[in-house]
């Protein structure tokens, strides 16, 4: 295994120490509330190493609140009158500092332009007031015992921004030294949490909070679904009924998928990761006991090929398979016949996932295909690859540099974090032993979190629509195949396949997002759910 950190991850880390609000929502929702579901990760991200960075910044983070507000403490109590007016510059300064786009700030027009129209009016009349009383300070004469305490106003001062200056360098040299390309996995961390965090991101079920059971997949792409009758033989005349199983079938079209990377020329494999993965709603009525996907109180993150197998043969159960197919993002370098290099090895952080589901009801073939993009990490968060080696002079340049009104909002609103982070380490968590029905189910993807609102370049959407249109080929020669073996009539099944590539998708009911490609001629029309 690589010991090195994917791209993906090393963006997230770096998000937990340049995205507070990123920070808090993912040690809220995944370490705070444990019993809640963890969303899978793929594409080669990995869940602790950004967990872990989150708690060592939120504890750098404190430690640097908590110093810079005794020191605006004790610069208000020895020098107010000097002191309040260019703590209300900074107070301004700090409005009109610019913060990362994104789910987690997500800002209207209007309101940014009275923000900004505010913040400059509080720093123009706080800069007038500082000038005013700077300039009496300088024609009036202080007696000799209040001219000994009065400098350690403005020393305090000085120190705190001295303070947010230094920790923002400590910080530009964890991501320059601890995630710059090419680092390395951190030790494995013994605690409990995390050893559940990780099993939980590789598992084969997922809970869900809310109505988006693909969570951690990213916006849909395109969908489609067929159905077709079982008991249309082949021939005129009568023949027994075929009996058609629905985990054989599934296993054949997962056969069929695997050759597309294992028995493909050399060389021309297709990189995909080919992945059972069960959904199920994580409102759980406890009533009579424990429920079957819970486990010592915790959402169970894993089931063995019984239930797997129980599953697909009940369809109409409260769980739902699938068959989760995530496109490699990571490329492998490209050499010609003598082996010289001509493209080095990629790795990419834009994921396409594709979800089948086949169902056998009534007898009734239906199949469900679904195609998911999440778009690459945030550009805000891929400082890592851009801050100098050394620490040195080049590091403190970038560090007073890069966002320079974010250091004075990060001084003057150093007490009111410390004060929401002591209420937040008051609160109390829900504890589901106490309900009757509770939410296992998880409520955010950290991957999601941090990722664009959508894809950023032309040539990633012409690859999800790509790989989409290989595995759709692929599973419906399939099909069409495993059903021509056990002589059922496939007529109306190519019907249905030559309609969705001729009129693209349709998607009915719920909210449409993230971008629609299709076939020639293709369309989307976003109805209401009946």
């Amino acid at each position: 295994m690589d010991a090195r950190l994917r791209n993906t991850t090393r963006y997230l880390a770096a998000a937990a120490y340049l995205d507070p609000a990123f920070r808090d929502r993912a040690l809220g929702s995944l370490l705070d509330q444990r019993h809640r579901s963890v969303a899978p990760s793929v594409g080669g991200f990995d869940l602790v190493p950004v967990l872990r960075h989150c708690l060592y910044a939120r504890s750098l983070l404190t430690v640097r609140d908590a110093a810079v507000t005794a020191m605006l403490v004790l610069a208000l109590l020895f020098g107010f009158t000097g002191v309040f007016p260019w703590i209300a510059v900074l107070a301004g300064l700090g409005v009109l500092a610019s913060h990362p786009g994104g789910p987690m700030a997500a800002r209207r027009s209007t309101g940014r332009l009275l923000a900004t129209a505010g913040a400059a009016g509080v720093a123009l009349m706080g800069a007038g007031i500082g000038f005013a009383a700077l300039m009496a300070a300088s024609s009036s004469s202080y007696d000799e015992d209040s001219s000994g305490v009065a400098w350690l106003g403005p020393v305090m001062l000085l120190a705190a921004a001295g303070t947010v200056l230094a920790y923002r360098m400590r910080v530009y040299r964890i991501l320059a030294e601890r995630l710059r390309p090419g680092a390395t996995h951190p030790e494995a961390d013994p605690s409990t949490r995390m050893g559940e965090v990780d099993a939980a991101q590789k598992g084969n079920l997922t809970l869900y909070s809310g109505e988006n059971p693909f969570i951690g997949a990213g916006h849909l792409v395109r969908a489609w679904t067929i159905a077709a009758e079982l008991d249309r033989r082949k021939g005129t005349y009568e023949r027994e009924l075929s009996e058609v199983d629905a985990v054989e079938l599934h296993e054949y079209v997962g056969d069929r998928l695997e050759q597309m990377r294992f028995e493909a020329a050399p060389g021309m494999p297709v990189d995909l990761d080919i992945l059972d993965h069960v959904v199920a709603e994580g409102l759980l009525n406890q009533l009579h006991g424990t429920h079957p996907l819970l486990q010592d109180g915790r959402p169970r993150h894993h089931l063995d090929h019984d239930a797997l197998h129980a599953i697909i043969r009940n369809p109409q159960s409260g769980a739902r398979h699938y068959r989760w197919i995530v496109v490699g993002t990571g490329g492998a370098a490209v050499t010609d016949r003598h082996g010289n290099q001509v493209l080095p090895a990629t790795d990419r952080d834009t994921t396409v996932s594709i979800f089948i589901h086949l169902a056998i009801e009534g007898r009734m073939l239906y199949t469900e295909f679904i195609v998911m993009a999440l778009p690459p990490v945030r550009a805000a968060h891929r400082v890592v690859d851009e801050l100098p080696k050394e620490a040195g002079p080049a590091l403190l340049l970038t560090t007073l540099t890069r966002a320079p009104l974010q250091l004075a909002r990060d001084l003057v609103a150093a007490p009111v974090r410390l004060v929401r982070g002591g209420l937040v380490a008051l609160r109390t968590v829900k504890d589901p032993a106490d309900f009757v029905v509770f939410d296992f189910g998880a409520e955010v993807s950290l991957r999601e979190l941090g990722a664009e609102r959508e894809i950023t370049t032309f040539l990633e959407r012409l690859d999800a629509f790509k790989y989409a249109k290989l595995v759709e080929e692929r599973l419906n020669n399939a099909v069409l195949d495993y059903l021509d073996l056990h002589d059922v009539d496939t007529t109306a099944y190519r019907q249905q396949v030559a309609a969705v590539i001729n009129n693209g998708t349709v998607v009915n009911g719920g909210t449409f997002s993230g971008v629609a490609i299709g076939g020639q001629g293709a369309k989307v029309t976003a109805g209401e759910a009946a």
